[in-house]
């Protein structure tokens, strides 16, 4: 019914358009001529525009409305609440330290991370628990696909001295090692938790997305990884 509405307006003013321009040529001056001419042909022009804003462009408006929305729903769903684009440079991690008691973390090595957020690790292994979850360096399987990813022929040296590091902080920290290949990385801080992908390239500067997320289904996830992983691992000795 909207469609034919706006279709039947459309009709009238492209009608009365044609008409005034019918008239214009036989007009008893010429302003009078240029003046009727000039109104027929933005009427018509009026007219055809309804029709097609109607058929196409509105149509168009609301699927882009739509799609919007859904997203939007769907970024909520997933309790998405930040994706940084530089893991280490725009990832709010001094926010996501500050009052964690409970912090999980399951990484290959963290080097460079570990490094940069020393104190907050040492204050988190003091009024809380912190677990990390490493690779086995004795599982030649799991070094061997280390090696190959990070191109590290020290890898289980590397892993070692991880669990060294890790220790030093505190009484309260937990470390253990688990066989197999990490598909990412995360860290669960409470309610809210990181993930980062791994790049299958070879540039080590290269920006790789992270996903912060907060009580919904991508913590979820996280947390039921973590689980699982824990399920399979072992304390380091």
């Amino acid at each position: 019914m909207t469609n034919l509405r706006m279709m039947l307006v459309g009709a009238f003013f492209a009608g009365v358009g044609l008409l005034l321009l019918w008239w214009s040529s036989g007009a008893v001056s010429p302003q009078l001529s240029a003046f009727t001419g000039q109104l027929g042909g933005l009427l018509v022009a009026t007219g055809l525009l309804s029709v097609v804003w109607e058929l196409v462009g509105r149509r168009a408006l609301v699927k882009e409305v739509h799609d919007v929305v859904r997203l939007n729903e769907e970024v909520v769903d997933a309790g998405i609440v930040r994706v940084p684009r530089r893991f280490y440079e725009d990832t709010p991690w001094s926010d996501l330290f500050r009052d964690a008691k409970d912090v999980d973390i399951f990484v290959a090595y963290a080097r460079a991370w570990r490094n940069q957020h020393q104190a907050e690790l040492k204050a988190v292994a003091k009024r809380g628990r912190l677990r990390v979850f490493l690779p086995d360096p004795n599982d030649p399987a799991t070094v061997g696909r280390l090696q190959a990813r990070f191109d590290y022929p020290e890898a289980a040296d590397g892993v070692r001295q991880a669990v060294e590091w890790f220790r030093k902080l505190g009484p309260n920290v937990e470390v253990y090692l688990h066989k197999g290949d990490g598909l990412f990385t995360c860290y669960r801080f409470g309610s809210t938790a990181v993930l980062a992908l791994y790049t299958h390239g070879t540039d080590s500067h290269m920006d790789v997305p992270t996903f912060v997320a907060r009580d919904g289904a991508l913590h979820r996830f996280i947390e039921g990884e973590i689980a699982a992983i824990s399920a399979v691992s072992r304390p380091a000795p």
